[in-house]
């Protein structure tokens, strides 16, 4: 599904955030102690101090299992509202590659009270511009940023969507959402969606759930009515679901909002059991070279991360920004071999990932850019963190008090945070886990860094006239 882009925030200018980001780095740590330290179902609201900072939210579970945050915030007349399943593209059965992203797509096809699509043009008359659907590999969740005014429109949307939406999948459904699921792979999946797919196989292995298939849209035609129902009625259910709202709410009204569209709904009989795969040894291959008919080459360098609940992992996001920072200022500002470069982390229940995304000048070599990375990564750990590292806490504050102004954003900060620690997220408790890193807790993830821990993936570029096929070649390095 659509949704417009949410616009971007600025930050404040540098000598206020300078003060604001010291006074919250001398506040956070006490105030994080005073949060609930549980944040377990049914523990009660989580403390807040610093009112516009750290808001009140209630955390219970209804009797059928589903789970629920509610956190108000009177700032900004919206609410965030995201539903989350415990079921994602990991869970697709091998060769049914896409299977959650057409159920995903199917539940937009009305329920016993909605007729096809009425869903989204219900929630655009009420006035909400920002709603979607999104299958992850290891959750699919719905969300919109409606009107306070609207919230119990969006609440009986998202129980028609658990409840009812199953009696509409049907044969017609089903054929045009593969038309459409079909298109967009087509759109997305060119050429660069082939290179990042031969990195994730290489990565993780050809039999892990998070590869994929090799060809989604054969996949894509084998699946039936049946493996859809069968997939719904799997994890579409309150006992695998959690219900997340942020912003203009009245709390009691709205939990008895909560219990009134969602209390009724019932799971089915039979249990769900998710795929069980254990992580895999990063990484299944030393280097992968793809070439095709590409406009901009690409390299991207990638190290298993450390697990999203952990305190390397807080660790390991600062030196993301400052491995950014530096390979910009050297590989872009000054020498201009890359048009960009990015660092990322992508938080995955069954092995992060830690990667160097860089896109080629046409005067640039994978092998000189492959080696420059290194150089940087080399003399990172040589470096004064001790004289660096307040900078980059500021850079990583900053960016968290521009995501906490979102209410979307911090309901999926809660959903981050509930699957990994099963706790809310607590902006306060992130800043004084930011400014608790020391130049030891750096240095300690050099071990993360290694080439037995290491995968080097190349697109490279040849004349169409060499190429064989539209898939390109593809040359795996095997450890």
């Amino acid at each position: 599904m659509n949704a417009k882009k949410e616009p971007t925030l600025r930050a404040p200018g540098r000598a206020r955030t300078a003060g604001l980001v010291a006074g919250l780095l001398a506040v956070a740590t006490p105030l994080a102690a005073a949060a609930d330290p549980s944040g377990a179902p049914g523990a009660g609201p989580v403390a807040g101090g610093i009112e516009g900072l750290v808001q009140s939210a209630a955390h219970f579970r209804l009797s059928n299992g589903l789970e629920v945050l509610l956190e108000e915030d009177h700032r900004q007349p919206t609410v965030a509202v995201v539903v989350a399943y415990e079921i994602g593209s990991r869970d697709d059965p091998r060769g049914y590659d896409q299977l959650a992203h057409l159920v995903e797509h199917m539940t937009y096809r009305g329920s016993r009270h909605m007729k096809p699509l009425e869903a989204l043009s219900l929630l655009e008359r009420a006035g909400v511009h920002r709603m979607n659907g999104v299958t992850g590999p290891d959750y699919t969740a719905y969300y919109a940023l409606v009107p306070a005014a609207a919230l119990p429109l969006a609440l009986w949307i998202e129980s028609e969507r658990m409840a009812f939406t199953l009696e509409r999948f049907d044969e017609q459904a089903l054929a045009l959402e593969q038309k459409i699921v079909r298109n967009e792979l087509l759109e997305s999946d060119g050429i660069d969606g082939m290179f990042r797919r031969h990195t994730l196989r290489a990565i993780f292995g050809q039999d892990h759930p998070y590869s994929g298939a090799e060809l989604p849209l054969d996949d894509l035609e084998a699946i039936e009515l049946r493996h859809a129902q069968w997939f719904f009625q799997q994890g579409y259910r309150p006992s695998n679901a959690r219900l997340i709202l942020v912003g203009d709410i009245d709390p009691q009204a709205t939990r008895a909002l909560v219990e009134r569209y969602f209390g009724p709904v019932v799971n089915p009989k039979a249990p769900f059991v998710r795929r069980r795969t254990a992580p895999p040894a990063f990484a299944a291959a030393r280097r992968v070279t793809f070439e095709n008919a590409v406009y901009r080459e690409q390299i991207e360098v990638c190290w298993a991360a450390p697990p999203a609940a952990s305190r390397e992992r807080v660790a390991a996001g600062l030196v993301a920004d400052a491995l950014a920072q530096s390979l910009r200022a050297r590989l872009v500002d000054d020498q201009g071999t890359l048009s960009h470069v990015d660092t990322d982390i992508d938080d995955l229940d069954l092995g992060s990932v830690f990667s160097v995304s860089a896109a080629l000048t046409k005067h640039a070599t994978h092998d000189g850019v492959e080696a420059a990375i290194e150089r940087e990564i080399h003399q990172m750990w040589g470096m004064d963190w001790g004289a660096v590292l307040p900078e980059v806490k500021q850079t990583a504050i900053v960016r968290e008090l521009i995501s906490h102004d979102k209410p979307l954003s911090r309901a999926f900060r809660h959903l981050q945070s509930l699957r990994s620690t099963s706790r809310p997220f607590n902006v306060a408790r992130r800043i004084a886990e930011i400014g608790g890193v020391t130049p030891d807790d750096m240095l300690r993830l050099r071990r993360y860094f290694t080439p037995d821990r290491r995968l080097v993936a190349r697109l490279v570029r040849v004349e169409p006239e060499d190429v064989a096929s539209p898939e390109g070649k593809l040359t795996v390095d095997a450890r």
